[in-house]
């Protein structure tokens, strides 16, 4: 995939609510162990969101919501842009999107159309973003699932109402879950709590659009960057 580098004082106008956030995290050693099990080059995922009225309201901030090991938190994209330069991709989700079903009695295929929820997805990831809730259950476990020998004699689930509330998310399981009732499944035959970043990169309802640096021109730095 060729890559198209953009500076985010640029970019930050053409990221929208609900838009996918993919992370490579290249230098951490988890993060690269999580690439490796993935057979991805993404370890991360976060979703954006502007806290106020959008792009066109100078008084609202573009932020991630994520799930890190610490805890979830929204923090501005800018700060991470900073600190992960031309680590972050920006994925769109489409708009629409149809499922099928059949109508047994009619012996018809229906067709639904699902529009895309971006406040809705937002909302539900934001919701997700407490200090010290992270899966970190869930994460060993797909861990070890992927362990070689082990793989052979466990099966990833596939229902997404097995989902338990027990268990905090993890990064790609928040980010499904928050698409999937703000849209549709964007990662089908797999169960949001074993969805991993690069399963959300593989989605055919996923674009990438472009990959952050540095803006060209910095933002004031600021006291404090996460959103009540």
């Amino acid at each position: 995939m060729t890559k198209l580098y953009m500076p985010y004082d640029q970019a930050r106008e053409y990221i929208l609510d609900g838009d996918v956030l993919l992370f490579r995290g290249r230098m951490a050693v988890i993060a690269r162990m999580i690439r490796v099990y993935t057979n991805s080059q993404y370890a991360h995922v976060g979703m954006a969101g502007w806290s106020n009225g959008g792009a066109e309201d100078p008084l609202s901030d573009l932020m991630v919501y994520e799930m890190l090991p610490g805890g979830g938190r929204g923090v501005k994209l800018s700060s991470r842009v900073r600190d992960l330069p031309g680590d972050i991709d920006v994925y769109r989700v489409a708009d629409y999107h149809t499922n099928y079903t059949w109508n047994e009695s009619g012996k018809l295929l229906a067709g639904e159309t699902h529009v895309l929820d971006r406040r809705k997805a937002v909302s539900l990831m934001r919701d997700f973003c407490e200090p010290g809730n992270y899966g970190m259950k869930h994460l060993f476990w797909m861990a070890f699932s992927h362990l070689p020998v082990i793989r052979w004699f466990i099966k990833p689930p596939t229902d997404d109402a097995l989902k338990s509330r027990e268990m905090a998310p993890t990064c790609g399981e928040a980010t499904s879950y928050s698409l999937r009732h703000g849209f549709t499944d964007v990662v089908r035959n797999t169960a949001d709590c074993f969805t991993t970043p690069g399963d959300i990169a593989r989605s055919p309802l996923l674009h990438y659009m472009f990959t952050l640096v540095p803006p060209e021109v910095e933002e004031p730095e600021e006291s404090s960057l996460t959103e009540e």
